[in-house]
């Protein structure tokens, strides 16, 4: 019966510790859960699982180039050192940086001096640009020449 009288305001209540708040709050997650499962099954049943072709548009201004008429350069990489660079038909020219350099600027003096201005470079798949840019620049050495890259994405 002591418990029902109100406190007394001279006892000490230090020794009494307050109330723990409970935590009841959880929150119930089947329904989002359920909305997931839905939302998942409508999607795999409104797409289409059909691979579409991809139809690109074609060049309303570009040419073809025709290897008969151009100078043809292969390029390809040496797994970090300068890049192998030949002509059909010709032996590699030299791989040292200057010397490969005027080699190719002759090739295609040659060819404009054949009546071949365009010169088609045929370029490996792993060349980065950085080893192109040598090739590209003794190409460039000589005037009215106009430069075509292809990308060989053949696996060797």
């Amino acid at each position: 019966m002591t418990d029902l009288l109100p406190p007394d305001p001279d006892d000490d209540l230090t020794g009494f510790k307050p109330r723990a708040i409970r935590d009841d709050a959880e929150m119930d997650i089947t329904p989002m859960i359920d909305m997931v499962f839905l939302l998942l099954i409508y999607f795999l049943v409104c797409s289409s699982m059909v691979k579409d072709e991809v139809k690109l548009p074609h060049a309303l201004y570009g040419t073809a180039v025709s290897d008969k008429q151009s100078l043809t350069l292969y390029v390809r990489d040496q797994e970090g050192r300068d890049p192998l660079v030949w002509q059909e038909g010709v032996s590699p020219f030299p791989t040292d940086p200057d010397r490969q350099a005027a080699a190719i600027t002759q090739a295609v003096r040659e060819a404009k001096d054949g009546g071949r201005t365009n010169v088609l470079v045929k370029i490996d798949r792993t060349l980065r640009q950085k080893q192109l840019e040598a090739v590209r620049r003794a190409i460039s050495e000589v005037e009215g020449v106009s430069l075509f890259m292809a990308v060989d994405d053949r696996k060797k």
